[in-house]
């Protein structure tokens, strides 16, 4: 079936990349390729959220990154970035001036980046280097990763177009942490609404931001499958 697709096509490309002789050299560059390619793309992706916000015609104020994740070297480029996060980053401050578009655009814009990821998985399984493979899995699951994330508040943000509530109490329900807003709606703390209504509302949200991650990683094994056609396989 199309809609499963990609995770077949994942785990073909995993059992191609764990053909070879020495195994244990495979899991180690597998280990190898993940950590440096996170470490790599969590920066990227926080400085693309907010250039996705400048591009939209919005401020950016403030960008959390973790030190480890190289925010004091980036808080000495970007004036914007700040050291520290509770978060590995965070785009905390930012204002796209009313513009829910806007807004949704600088949350979405990282993820074009995962649009070349199944490319980067099937190019280490057909060269059978687990390294460069591992090294794009933080690019081609990000959106899978996000869901409690990213795509939550997508979600929560596509939903409130439609049901915003009494006085748009549903904006507040518009959250980047599935867990905290659970815990905000649960203590009904920091101005969150809580009840069936709320409760419906987040699970909807959830749904909806579920079905966009996944139709980015539908367009990723697209782009892979348009890359590779015609070519021969490993």
């Amino acid at each position: 079936m199309f809609i499963i697709r990609p995770a077949k096509n994942f785990i073909r490309f995993y059992l191609q990349v764990l053909e070879t002789e020495n195994a244990i050299k495979s899991m180690v560059f597998l280990f190898a390729g993940i950590v440096i390619g996170w470490w790599i793309y969590v920066p990227i992706h926080e400085l693309l959220h907010a250039a996705g916000c400048l591009i939209a015609g919005g401020d950016v104020s403030k960008l959390e990154i973790k030190a480890i994740y190289g925010g004091g070297v980036l808080s000495h480029i970007f004036s914007f970035v700040v050291s520290g996060s509770d978060y590995a980053g965070r785009l905390s401050g930012f204002d796209t001036h009313g513009s829910d578009w806007a807004y949704g655009l600088l949350v979405y814009f990282p993820f074009l980046l995962s649009f070349c990821g199944f490319s980067g998985l099937e190019m280490g399984a057909r060269r059978k280097n687990s390294f460069l493979f591992a090294f794009f899995l933080p690019i081609a699951l990000a959106p899978i990763i996000s869901l409690t994330g990213d795509f939550l508040e997508l979600g929560t943000l596509l939903l409130f177009q439609f049901w915003p509530g009494p006085s748009e109490i549903h904006r507040s329900l518009i959250s980047d942490d599935l867990f905290l807003l659970m815990k905000q709606m649960s203590e009904g703390t920091d101005g969150v609404p809580s009840g069936p209504k709320s409760v419906v509302f987040v699970s909807l949200s959830f749904l909806a931001g579920a079905v966009m991650a996944w139709g980015t990683v539908l367009i990723s094994d697209g782009v892979r499958a348009a890359f590779f056609k015609g070519r021969p396989g490993a």
